[in-house]
């Protein structure tokens, strides 16, 4: 994983910082209920990471809603240009609540398991049911 960023640089040498309050705004609508708070951005600053998101999302679409430490409003938008259309990376910051397994296999191929909870021994049978049923869609 690339080193996060602590801090991007906005309009008029404001900054947003971790910690800080935002409102992810799309297409004029602003997305959350509520605001978010950062947790970090991509090293190329294109991205943010609030809590609570499984993606980074696009820096140039947040509004600054409160600054760290702040009681006040600032509402102060980022930036004014739509996102190209990238895929947004997954935030390193959002843990899953289960048993999790993730590892790079062979090929460059990656694979993931996440559960909600741990599963007794005949749920477990169902799963490798599952995963034989599915080898002709893995399988070449």
């Amino acid at each position: 994983m690339t080193k996060l960023q602590k801090q991007i640089i906005i309009s008029n040498n404001e900054t947003i910082e971790v910690g800080d309050l935002v409102n992810w705004e799309s297409q004029g609508a602003l997305q959350f209920p509520e605001p978010k708070e950062v947790r970090g951005f991509s090293d190329d600053n294109k991205w943010a990471f609030v809590e609570g998101s499984e993606t980074g999302l696009p820096t140039e679409e947040l509004t600054l809603v409160q600054k760290v430490g702040d009681k006040m409003e600032i509402k102060q938008p980022v930036g004014s240009e739509a996102a190209t259309g990238a895929t947004p990376p997954k935030s390193p910051f959002l843990q899953p609540k289960g048993p999790y397994l993730s590892m790079d296999i062979l090929n460059d191929n990656h694979i993931e398991i996440k559960l909600k909870s741990k599963v007794n021994s005949e749920e477990w049978k169902i799963i490798e049911e599952l995963f034989k049923f599915s080898k002709n869609t893995f399988v070449e």
